[in-house]
């Protein structure tokens, strides 16, 4: 697979349907940042949603060490994507 083949296909993925089955991307990392806070609040954590667009992507990137696997390297395209421009909207309106 090519470099624009995997950035179409991230690209399809991530402006897709996925929005309409699963709401925005803002909604679901801050979602899972305030699931997680609230499994180790004993711990002292504070997830933000930034912080779970970065563990996914570290996971997408670790599966692709240990299996080689060409889907992890389009998802971590469409989480790069998907941060930047959710982080970029963000950070303007603050």
């Amino acid at each position: 697979m090519n470099r624009t083949a995997v950035l179409e296909t991230a690209s399809n993925l991530i402006t897709g349907d996925r929005a309409d089955s699963y709401g925005s991307y803002g909604d679901q990392m801050a979602g899972i940042a305030q699931a997680f806070n609230g499994i180790y609040s004993t711990e002292g954590w504070n997830l933000e949603p930034k912080h779970v667009s970065m563990i996914l992507m570290l996971l997408k990137l670790r599966r692709r060490v240990t299996s080689g696997d060409l889907d992890s390297s389009v998802d971590l395209c469409g989480y790069a994507a998907l941060d930047a421009e959710f982080f970029t909207k963000t950070e303007t309106k603050g």
